[in-house]
């Protein structure tokens, strides 16, 4: 191996660890600010813009591992261009489709719906957004060049997956979406979460309904622009308009115990909602194209 071949390889290797210490930093960045609902919508776009600066230095290392893969020795190198270019494309389709952030998602269901909220991420529309999350994007970047091993091939076989999942949870929530905006009336523009959204009502006892319909009313005419901007960016993560439960504000400890409850994030905490007086009938869980999810 050349001086030069020799000096690619080592920029590639480095460009790796640099993306491996950028994506961490980043995760744990995204985890803190989905600890506080103010920010918690916050934590997905940063998380997403993270990823944006991310691919750049794949691309620097991809092209430094091509530079690299001379003669018939290079081919552990042009396997290692051809996995990141792999990672790459699966990283772009997630910040593109806006897929979600699993910590933002855990501890907002821990928030309102604790009792349900491990039926409901075992659920399929569940098990579609850890695996079309994030989190799940980051889990493909390659370990450190020193234990990267390419011969085995899995992370080629799971970036197209990845980028499977991501366009099924589109293609899911914009077919619930429709469903939620001709039960609720409200805006489905941005139909993020609104699978995950159907899979809690179908879980929801009718006094979880009830508060939930009654919660959904009470912001809408008593909170304030900024309290209901908020609100909308809860209800993205999948979990329908909700008062905390208890009827009391989360607390740090508590939200990052929800959070953690999955294997890829952390998060919580807010304020408490007003005493709400239930509505005089119960309130239907969405039913249209339900048993199309």
């Amino acid at each position: 191996m050349s001086e030069q071949t020799r000096t690619a390889f080592t920029v590639g290797n480095e460009h790796v660890r640099a993306v491996r210490r950028m994506i961490g930093a980043a995760l744990a960045e995204a985890r803190e600010l989905s600890v506080d609902t103010s920010t918690r919508a916050m934590a997905e776009e940063f998380l997403r813009q993270e990823f944006e600066r991310t691919m750049t230095v794949l691309d620097r290392a991809r092209e430094a591992y091509r530079n690299a893969a001379v003669g018939p020795s290079g081919e552990q190198t042009r396997r290692r261009a051809v996995e990141l270019g792999a990672v790459r494309r699966a990283m772009d389709a997630g910040v593109q489709a806006r897929s979600p952030h699993l910590a933002s998602v855990a501890v907002t269901l821990q928030e309102r719906l604790p009792d349900i909220r491990r039926d409901v991420l075992d659920s399929e529309a569940g098990a579609l957004t850890r695996r079309a999350s994030l989190e799940m994007a980051a889990r493909l970047i390659p370990p450190d060049p020193s234990r990267w091993d390419t011969s085995v091939g899995h992370r080629l076989e799971a970036s197209d997956q990845f980028i499977k999942d991501v366009a099924t949870l589109q293609e899911r929530n914009e077919r619930a979406a429709t469903g939620l905006r001709r039960v609720t009336g409200t805006s489905t523009a941005d139909p993020r979460g609104a699978a995950l959204q159907i899979a809690c009502y179908e879980r929801m006892n009718s006094q979880q309904l009830q508060d939930s319909e009654q919660w959904r009313k009470q912001v809408r005419t008593t909170h304030s622009v900024a309290d209901q901007e908020i609100e909308r960016g809860l209800t993205k993560t999948g979990v329908p308009p909700m008062p905390w439960a208890g009827r009391a504000a989360p607390t740090r400890r508590n939200g990052q115990a929800g959070a953690q409850d999955v294997a890829m994030g952390t998060g919580a905490s807010g304020a408490g909602p007003a005493h709400l007086v239930p509505p005089p009938k119960p309130a239907q869980a969405p039913s249209i194209g339900m048993n199309r999810l």
